[in-house]
C-alpha cells in the first residue's frame, strides 16, 4: 500500500479525534445545545470511525496469507460500519425529535403571547 494512502487514513484519524475534542470541550463548557446523550451517540460515532479508518488501514497494508482470516477481518469492519450507520441514524433522529419539540414550545409560547395580547385588547 502507498504511503499516500496510510497518510490521508492517518490524517482522517487526525482530524476524527479533533472533531470528538471540540464537541466534548463545548459540551462541558455549555457552550452546545445538545443532550448528553446526543453526545454519547457521537462519542460512539467517533470512536467507531477511527476503529473503522484503522482497520482499514491495517487491512490494506497486512499479507493475508489466509483467505479465512481476511474474510472475517472484512466482515467485523463491514459490521462495525453499518453499526456506525444505526449509532449516527438514532443520533439523527433524537436530534429531529428534540427539534421538532423545540419548535412546538417555541410556537405554543408565541401563540400563548398572542392570546395575551387578543385578551387585553
Amino acid at each position: 500500500m502507498g504511503d499516500t494512502i496510510g497518510t490521508v487514513l492517518m490524517l482522517l484519524n487526525v482530524g476524527v479525534c479533533v472533531a470528538l475534542a471540540l464537541q466534548i470541550h463545548a459540551f462541558l463548557r455549555g457552550a452546545t445545545i445538545i443532550s448528553a446523550r446526543q453526545l454519547g451517540a457521537r462519542v460512539v460515532c467517533g470512536v467507531l470511525l477511527i476503529v473503522i479508518i484503522t482497520m482499514i488501514y491495517y487491512g490494506l497494508s497486512h499479507k493475508w496469507t489466509d483467505p479465512a482470516h481476511a474474510l472475517i477481518f472484512w466482515a467485523v469492519m463491514m459490521f462495525l460500519a453499518v453499526l456506525l450507520f444505526v449509532v449516527a441514524l438514532m443520533d439523527f433522529r433524537e436530534t429531529c425529535t428534540i427539534g421538532e419539540l423545540r419548535r412546538a414550545k417555541l410556537f405554543t409560547g408565541a401563540a400563548k403571547v398572542a392570546i395575551r395580547t387578543r385578551r387585553r385588547t
